[in-house]
């Protein structure tokens, strides 16, 4: 009677093709979630790099040290630069979160760094937007960082930044709706099916 059911149960299986799809559909759900890491790995790595930079130029003007990122030229810190440092702890946090697919540090990393990224670089805009306007409209703006009229500079730096952070945020919601999947499976699970996923190529 149990060998006519296994044997039933095994023809069940194989004869429609639902475990060969739901695998396939798992593999599918494995390599997204290894691309989206890889391409969130470099964003976080940029968020670090611009915060050693704010660190940096941060540290050589209050010790009034001219270096490289540093001249008589380039003005003070802002308090909303310096405000910007705050995005290396969810940055920390998003790349612990990578090693083992953890969806609540992960959580922890989009909204940190909504919440630690966000306010500054709108105080930032709202700062620097009356230098700005004097500028475009050439009122006789003459502060300039490097050469290059200030207000530009510190604005390309605003978008470009908030577009690292902007993707960074899309590349980590859609981790966790992967992550999030029924049977996905852990870390582990992915590396191994990845990995035989390119042996079988």
């Amino acid at each position: 009677m149990s060998n006519r059911m296994s044997s039933k149960g095994d023809h069940e299986t194989t004869n429609d093709g639902s475990d060969s799809k739901h695998r396939e559909k798992i593999a599918a759900h494995y390599k997204e979630s290894a691309k989206t890491k890889t391409g969130l790995k470099w964003y976080l790595l940029c968020t670090l790099i611009v915060n050693g930079l704010i660190g940096a130029h941060v540290y050589l003007k209050k010790a009034k040290k001219m270096y490289l990122l540093t001249t008589k030229a380039t003005p003070q810190p802002f308090l909303w630069e310096m405000a910007l440092l705050g995005t290396i702890i969810p940055t920390l946090i998003g790349w612990t979160a990578l090693g083992k697919n953890n969806v609540g540090r992960m959580k922890i990393y989009i909204w940190g760094t909504l919440l630690t990224g966000l306010p500054p670089l709108i105080w930032g805009c709202y700062e620097h937007y009356e230098d700005l306007m004097k500028h475009i409209n050439g009122t006789g703006y003459r502060r300039t960082i490097l050469g290059y009229p200030r207000a530009i500079v510190i604005y390309g730096f605003i978008l470009c930044f908030g577009e690292v952070l902007s993707c960074g945020f899309t590349k980590g919601r859609r981790l966790i709706e992967l992550w999030s999947k029924k049977n996905f499976g852990s870390a582990a699970d992915e590396s191994k099916s990845n990995k035989e996923s390119k042996k079988s190529k």
